[in-house]
This record gives structure tokens, sequence and C-alpha cells, in this order.
């Protein structure tokens, strides 16, 4: 990985937020990170089920949203989970 600690911070982000699609198989994702390095608040979580995670649950169009951005990047195929997108 190259780049600034800003731009590592953005793939490690991004690579988490890929990675809990993944380990949920596809059934949840942890997005929208919000903070400072890699200590994130205000999480947002997505279920396929929108029960249990507030208003704020978008379900599978908020997942379906974030691949549509989304490009794997070096965490991604260390984590062996590029390729694991929402359908």
């Amino acid at each position: 990985m190259k780049g600034s600690a800003e731009e590592l911070d953005h793939e490690v982000a991004a690579a988490f937020t890929h990675f809990s699609f993944a380990n949920s198989k596809g059934t949840g994702i942890v997005c929208d990170l919000q903070g400072v390095g890699t200590t994130w608040t205000d999480v947002q979580i997505n279920s396929l089920a929108q029960e249990g995670y507030g208003q704020s649950d978008m379900g599978r169009q908020g997942m379906k949203a974030f691949f549509a951005s989304h490009a794997c990047n070096s965490l991604c195929r260390a984590l062996k989970i590029s390729g694991a997108w929402m359908v």
C-alpha cells in the first residue's frame, strides 16, 4: 500500500465494510464509518431483515449503495473477499 496515512485509513475502512458483508454471508454490512484514523464512531448497520438496527438501516438498498462505489483494494485481496459482491 502506498500513500498517506489518510489514504490507508480509507482503504482499511472500505475493506472492513466489505469484510463485514462477506463475513455475514451477505446478510448485513457495517458502513458509514466515521472517526479519526481507525477509531470509528457512529457506524451504521444495514441488514437484509431491516430489524434491530434502527431507522437508518437501509437494508439491501444500503448494501448496494456501498458496492456501487467500492473498488476492492489490496486489503480486500489479502482477506480473499474480492468479488464477494452484493447481487
